[in-house]
């Protein structure tokens, strides 16, 4: 797509509301940094598809195509967030026909054992090389996925798998920074063939194959031997209680257990929804399953995965997931019922008082709603033990002051102490009358 040079139509700053818009249809949006200019480019490419492009700080990071509703990488975001999408390994003489042109085949893709990534069709996918030298360079390449995971392996990493969009050293690359990609130690499970029957050996073998040849003779003592270990008392019989063995988990039993792992720990951000019903079965479901195990919806009563959210959320403990209709035929998870510290709000009464807009409230703020719905009552006890109740409004005690301030007192022989007296108080008053004998007056 970006093999030949295009044309730039436009190329305008972006305000800070579309930028938030356009961050909030990515996972990994924190790994962009805050402070970043972003400007939108618009383009025409060789073959005169229009293109929009987005760059921060002047280097290209996302792109998307018309009546394509992803969002691509480059590999410029690719190196920022490698494990933002699935990235899958080739050889590094795989990548020569990718740059002329060719689309990703699966044979020539490596298959990692118990670590192959999962994705469905259509979605976002990168392409990482691993060198002659034992070292992992890349992301290399971006492109989108022509079948889904599941779908590659069932046939046998056979056919076209991923169709390339943008690769390092193209003109889309140019038009960045022209950084290079890193590079690290090749990890140690990377093999170069899927898991098939034969990388298992055969469970009777392995009781037989590692015990040497015993003569007859040795045969005869050992079994005599544990003849006589065998011999216990019906007492011993009665005491020993016999071994239970723990049931194999059912596929309905870890299909719950992926689902609740799944929103506990892979779900931890608001902003991640609402999510489509498949992409979480695939992007984060999928991922929780043990790599011994592996989950099959029509093998489990549910047959569907609509079904099986459908019966987690009428159990007896309440809903677990808020599922909305985005259109015919498309669900969504658009609220996660089982974050901490939350309270599930199913009492219609306490919903009409508390009158929130989601059906989960956290409990500090459901108690501050209560109070605030209650009306104030204030109860005073006197001295003798009555007791008085008042609403709303505490009642105030209030303290009033008269002060007589004479002028010109002194003029006529009179003492100034009367403006004291009077100042401090009545009972004060009386009590320097009766000690000193002394009464004041004013003519």
């Amino acid at each position: 797509m970006f093999r030949k040079s295009f044309v730039v139509k436009s190329n305008t700053n972006m305000r800070n509301s579309d930028r938030r818009k356009l961050l909030s249809r990515l996972h990994f949006a924190d790994r962009i940094s805050s402070k970043a200019q972003v400007a939108h480019v618009r383009l025409l490419n060789s073959n005169g598809v229009p293109l929009n492009v987005y760059t921060f700080d002047k280097n290209p990071l996302l792109f998307e195509m018309e009546d394509d509703p992803n969002l691509y990488p480059t590999v410029y975001f690719t190196w920022i967030s490698p494990e933002s999408f699935p990235c899958l390994l080739v050889r590094e003489q795989v990548l020569s026909f990718l740059e002329n042109g060719a689309d990703l085949m699966l044979p020539g893709v490596i298959y990692r054992r118990g670590a192959f990534p999962e994705f469905e069709r259509n979605y976002p996918v990168t392409i990482s090389v691993v060198t002659n030298n034992g070292h992992l360079k890349g992301p290399v390449g971006v492109g989108v996925a022509l079948m889904s995971s599941m779908e590659m392996i069932a046939n046998g990493m056979q056919g076209r798998g991923v169709q390339i969009l943008h690769l390092y050293r193209d003109f889309l690359w140019e038009f960045g920074s022209r950084a290079h990609p890193p590079q690290i130690p090749v990890p140690a499970t990377v093999v170069t063939k899927p898991l098939s029957e034969e990388d298992f050996p055969a469970l009777d073998s392995l009781t037989t194959a590692n015990e040497p040849n015993r003569s007859v003779e040795e045969e005869k003592k050992s079994e005599a031997t544990n003849g006589m270990e065998n011999v216990i008392s019906d007492e011993q019989l009665e005491q020993q209680e016999p071994a239970v063995e723990p049931e194999p988990e059912t596929m309905e039993d870890l299909l719950r257990r992926c689902f609740i792992a799944a929103l506990k720990y892979r779900v931890t951000k608001k902003a991640e929804l609402p999510l489509d019903v498949g992409e979480f079965y695939s992007r984060y479901l999928l991922p929780c399953v043990p790599p011994t195990r592996r989950i099959d919806m029509k093998k489990t009563k549910f047959k569907k995965f609509s079904v099986f959210l459908n019966e987690i959320n009428s159990n007896g403990d309440g809903p677990i997931v808020k599922i909305t209709s985005k259109s015919k035929g498309v669900d969504a998870i658009a609220e996660n019922l089982t974050e901490k510290n939350k309270v599930i709000l199913r009492d219609d009464v306490l919903n009409a008082v508390v009158k929130h807009d989601s059906e989960a409230i956290d409990w500090n703020t459901l108690i501050q709603k209560i109070l605030s719905r209650m009306t104030k009552t204030f109860v005073i006890v006197t001295p003798d033990g009555r007791q008085m109740m008042r609403k709303v409004e505490l009642p105030k005690i209030a303290f009033k002051l008269s002060v007589l301030i004479p002028e010109n007192a002194r003029r006529h022989g009179r003492d100034f102490d009367l403006g004291y007296d009077a100042y401090v108080g009545k009972v004060l008053w009386s009590s320097r009358k009766k000690s000193t004998g002394r009464t004041h007056g004013c003519s």
